[in-house]
């Protein structure tokens, strides 16, 4: 199943990255980030040099709609309003996570390794066939996009 919410702008994303980083919200981080670090995904992290754990400070720039390694805009209304995304959840069916719960280490990680080429194959379907932006006058021509996504596991 998939699930997705709008990110709120730069600020709001960048406080949501500190409560996963500090744990000032424990349920928060222990949601998202207290069994793994994030990965960057997409042609749009290939681009910017994005790859392996993701960072605090390639995060917060890209949340203000800045490239991470020049600080340069990428978009027109980079800053504090730029809105910074989207979180998508990717559940796996609860007969695989009934196996993974009650799998050893090594079917747990053979169950977690299916689950992340399953994300990734679906992330790069969308970045394929929903990923848009919009440019010239009034946003009315569209053109693809490249996505730049950090994932994380996570379990419940």
């Amino acid at each position: 199943m998939l699930s997705i919410v709008t990110r709120g702008n730069g600020t709001a994303a960048q406080a949501y990255y500190e409560h996963l980083a500090t744990g000032k919200d424990r349920q928060i981080e222990d949601y998202y980030a207290k069994n793994e670090q994030g990965r960057w995904v997409g042609r749009g992290a290939e681009v910017l040099g994005l790859s392996g754990p993701v960072r605090r400070e390639e995060f917060q720039y890209l949340a203000f709609g800045f490239d991470p390694k020049t600080g340069k805009a990428l978009v027109r209304q980079a800053g504090e309003q730029h809105r910074s995304g989207w979180d998508l959840t990717f559940s796996a069916p609860k007969s695989v996570s009934v196996a993974w719960a009650l799998g050893d280490d090594e079917t747990q990680a053979k169950i977690a390794a299916a689950h992340d080429r399953a994300v990734d194959a679906a992330l790069s379907y969308m970045e394929r066939h929903a990923a848009f932006c919009r440019t010239g006058h009034a946003g009315k021509d569209e053109m693809q996009a490249d996505l730049s996504c950090a994932v994380y596991r996570h379990y419940t």
